[in-house]
């Protein structure tokens, strides 16, 4: 596989408050004001859609594919404006549940990632994550499963709520400094700092991903972006060889 055609796969994988003010337009008359919620992310390869509460809140991201009848779907569950809870789907069986655990100041401070069998949906053990903030910029995550006694640990190094290190791996993450994709898709600001089943890259991120290095100097793929008038994302683009690869685009509500 390619390096253009694995970051179109890997993108429409891991993409998987607004703000409802309205604006007046030249003849006086009342539009509304775009919210800038993902509405759809599509390429050759596959297609993502988002469905929203009358909140706003989001409910389900379902991925099509082209050529195939399989069908990938998250689905959300919601305490408040937090995301308690994502199970994901595929081909209508329970392949992953999230569930996430926040303190008494809405900051996360728990993941728990549930694996399940593919034929029957059964859960299997479960990884738990938990977040010690020793700064705004440095995460200790103590990470466990429910079927060992074993313990691990790690750090994450963030800049601006962009997770830029991973102790656990050589990558390294570079940012833009425009608007993420998902940034106004209420909750999400709160799992910065997860990586699921799902997501390739840390996406709930305050900017997008423009660079992945395997260890310094060594680069894994670049991405290369079109933006509206407000600094939103509206095309995507794999980098090969220093040219652009082929389009994914992105519309909003």
């Amino acid at each position: 596989m390619g390096k253009s055609t694995k970051f179109l796969f890997l993108l429409i994988s891991f993409f998987i408050l607004s703000c409802d003010s309205d604006n007046i337009d030249e003849t006086g008359v009342e539009t509304e004001s775009k919210k800038y919620i993902p509405k759809t992310i599509e390429n050759s390869i596959n297609t993502v859609n988002y469905f929203y509460d009358s909140n706003d809140h989001i409910k389900e991201v379902r991925v099509t594919y082209s050529g195939s009848s399989n069908i990938a779907v998250k689905k959300y569950t919601y305490s408040g404006s937090l995301i308690t809870e994502c199970k994901c789907f595929i081909d209508g069986i329970n392949d992953v549940t999230e569930n996430f655990i926040y303190n008494s100041n809405d900051i996360l401070i728990k993941s728990q990632l549930t694996y399940s069998d593919e034929n029957t949906g059964v859960p299997g053990p479960t990884s738990i994550e938990e977040y010690e903030y020793i700064t705004e910029n440095e995460i200790r995550v103590k990470d466990t499963r429910s079927d060992s006694d074993k313990v691990g640990y790690h750090k994450l190094y963030l800049d601006n709520g962009n997770v830029i290190k991973n102790s656990n791996s050589d990558e390294i993450y570079e940012y833009d400094k425009k608007n993420n994709v998902e940034k106004n898709i209420v909750g999400f600001d709160k799992l910065n700092i997860i990586r699921g089943h799902y997501h390739v890259l840390f996406t709930n991120s305050t900017n997008n991903v423009i660079k992945v290095e395997d260890g310094p100097g060594v680069i894994d793929y670049q991405v290369f972006y079109d933006y509206d008038e407000n600094d939103y994302p509206i095309a995507i683009y794999g980098i090969e060889n220093g040219e652009k690869g082929e389009k994914t685009l992105v519309t909003y509500y």
